[in-house]
């Protein structure tokens, strides 16, 4: 379970829905501020179109990043959205929803610890195979990173926890049917095993009326 948690947190972004119901202090630091000024040696990421803010941060010298999101509302732009709780511009992506609604604690080891909430790796497995499909030709190594990651993810869960995965599949049966179109498409990427696994257990789940 610890290296399950510990792959899901290393894929993870931070998220937040548009908008949240909390009380801030009204001298609370933009998330930006946040990373930079952690001491873990953050640096911010340029966006592709210099003219956009960035909602990227990396760890100096590891692969460890940071990604700012929010569920993707209306037509997708791809363009940053202020949040104004954060103080900060996050990158909208669709269905991100999916992630939000299922969450669980887990621990960044640094320092005497911070306590973070990270998506479920069934649902984040998932969801990944459901965005790596619109990606555009340029982005492509991210697709195919996106499948290898759900991939272990999947490995992982199926050997413990396979009945997590079942459980994100009939949740995925809430969501609307673009997101299940893509889900079955991105099932198609997997290695010939899982992908007859997890595309059997998929059909098998009966569909809304």
């Amino acid at each position: 379970m610890r290296t399950l948690l510990q792959r899901t947190w290393a894929m993870s972004d931070l998220a937040s829905h548009r908008h949240i119901e909390v009380a801030l202090r009204q001298d609370a630091p933009d998330i930006k501020a946040v990373l930079l000024e952690s001491g873990m040696e953050f640096f911010e990421v340029p966006a592709l179109n210099s003219k956009q803010p960035s909602t990227s941060f990396k760890l100096r010298g590891q692969e460890f990043h940071v990604d700012l999101l929010t569920p993707a509302q209306g037509a997708e732009t791809g363009k940053p959205v202020y949040l104004p709780h954060f103080h900060s511009h996050a990158h909208p992506m669709r269905f991100l929803e999916y992630l939000l609604e299922d969450s669980q604690g887990a621990v960044i080891p640094f320092r005497s610890g911070i306590f973070v909430n990270i998506p479920h790796p069934a649902r984040l497995a998932l969801h990944k195979l459901v965005v790596c499909r619109p990606r555009p030709l340029a982005e492509q190594i991210k697709a195919r990173k996106d499948v290898q990651q759900a991939t272990e993810l999947l490995n992982l869960l199926l050997e413990d926890r396979p009945g997590d995965i079942w459980i994100a599949l009939e949740a995925a049966h809430a969501m609307p049917d673009k997101f299940l179109a893509q889900l079955a498409e991105g099932i198609e990427q997997l290695p010939t095993d899982l992908k007859q696994t997890i595309g059997e257990h998929l059909n098998s789940i009966p569909t809304r009326k």
